[in-house]
């Protein structure tokens, strides 16, 4: 067999670079992860704010919404009472009218039935005065 002496400097010149190499190696996964680390973050903050974005959009559309809806009630429950009043005031208005006109046929009935009796009494003084 072969011996191979190798003397410390030859073994310090070939350890010294490999620990170089494995200390950039270190360093350089160091920074990798630490670039990965920052880029998630990153990219996890750029996607809270588009959450927090789309639900200020969602809450937004809904306040417009129940606003939206709250002004059509309004608008119906107004109409309803328009209606309701007018259609009210114009029951009041036909009832008036048609008590008035049952009243003054009443009125006119009753005074013919009143000039028929005159007559008639009329008539039977005549006749109990001839007699």
């Amino acid at each position: 067999m072969v011996h191979l002496l190798i003397d410390k400097t030859t073994l310090l010149a070939i350890i010294i670079p490999i620990i170089a190499i494995l200390l950039v190696a270190y360093v350089s996964y160091v920074d990798t992860i630490r670039f990965i680390q920052k880029d998630v973050v990153d990219e996890d903050r750029l996607l809270m704010d588009k959450i927090q974005a789309n639900t200020l959009d969602v809450q937004n559309q809904q306040n417009s919404m129940v606003a939206l809806d709250s002004r059509q009630a309004q608008a119906y429950v107004q109409t309803l009472t328009q209606t309701i009043t007018i259609t009210t005031l114009g029951a009041a208005v036909l009832t008036s009218v048609l008590v008035f006109v049952i009243n003054r046929g009443l009125h006119k009935r009753h005074l013919a039935v009143q000039r028929s009796l005159q007559s008639e009494v009329e008539k039977r003084r005549a006749i109990a005065d001839c007699q």
